[in-house]
């Protein structure tokens, strides 16, 4: 600067200046709540993890990770990135309620199509694989319905999440995620300490936890989302539109994700489903950098 000049908030470069600081005390906040956040959520999933692999035996570890790669390719089958597609469309007109929950609408419509084709298919498939293993029908039966129940569950966050990302409530929605996390996790030490431990119980308490953290996140968005009584045809035809370019590569990944856990329990036994669900632990190291993507800067270019 000159010397003798003045640096009031007239001058173009004080201006400047509080623009830069204004928006670097914003960012720093957020990525100071995203990296908290996000840290505790992964540790506290580790933690709850590592001690799962403790306390139970070969047989119930290997049929919660049969449980958990249904679940999670069915996640992507009956979402196929629409609940993604939210944060692009609604984008900047977030503040408007309407629009979020014509949106909302469309997504839900779109989510009971996918889902009414899904899950009858699926049931066809997890019955061939329980039979395969020689597990007891019963138990399947009950497992698959946890797994249908948590996807429904999973719909309704997807819902929630999105005006609440664009909002940025990061420490809202850390806060309920951990919640859940912890809840879980204490939940298995009951069932361990009082040597009920399974991988029905498991399931099961995941699938309330499921259900009670989707409430929670739908409570916390609900003032953001005005939903109609029924969808427009021309919302879900915009999701539609966005999402189609996308299907294959969803696909792909959903099953890739998952190929070796269903191959071991096809042509394996209980031994080796339950190892290589261990050795997918590990992808827990690595989930953190794609997870702050998802919940900053995706949002970001969103609105």
């Amino acid at each position: 600067s000159r010397p003798g000049a003045s640096l009031n908030p007239s001058t173009p470069y004080a201006g400047r200046c509080t623009t830069v600081v204004a928006l670097w005390q914003n960012w720093r906040r957020r990525l100071g709540i995203a990296f908290a956040g996000q840290l505790s959520v992964q540790l506290l999933s580790l933690a709850t993890g590592l001690l799962l692999m403790r306390w139970l035996d070969e047989l119930e570890y290997a049929k919660t990770g049969l449980v958990f790669g249904f679940q999670s390719t069915f996640a992507t089958f009956v979402d196929l990135g629409v609940g993604g597609s939210l944060i692009a469309l609604i984008g900047s007109r977030v503040d408007d309620p309407r629009v979020v929950g014509g949106y909302v609408a469309a997504a839900r419509w779109w989510r009971r199509l996918l889902l009414s084709a899904v899950l009858p298919l699926g049931a066809l498939a997890f019955w061939f694989f329980v039979r395969r293993q020689g597990w007891p029908w019963q138990e399947g039966a009950v497992l698959y319905g946890c797994i249908a129940l948590t996807l429904m569950s999973a719909g309704v966050s997807a819902w929630a999440s999105a005006p609440l990302l664009l909002q940025q409530r990061l420490g809202t929605m850390y806060a309920v995620s951990n919640a859940g996390t912890v809840l879980r996790l204490v939940g298995c030490g009951l069932l361990y300490v009082t040597d009920h431990l399974d991988a029905v119980t498991l399931t099961v308490l995941g699938t309330a936890v499921s259900a009670v953290t989707a409430q929670c996140y739908w409570h916390a968005a609900r003032r953001h989302i005005d939903e109609p009584p029924r969808s427009e045809a021309a919302t879900r035809g915009e999701i539609g539109r966005y999402v189609a370019p996308l299907v294959p590569l969803a696909i792909f990944y959903a099953v890739q994700g998952q190929l070796a856990t269903y191959l071991i329990a096809w042509f394996g036994q209980a031994q080796q489903i339950a190892e290589i669900t261990a050795l997918g632990r590990l992808a827990q190291l690595f989930a953190f950098l794609s997870a702050l993507f998802g919940m900053l800067v995706m949002p970001y270019f969103g609105r």
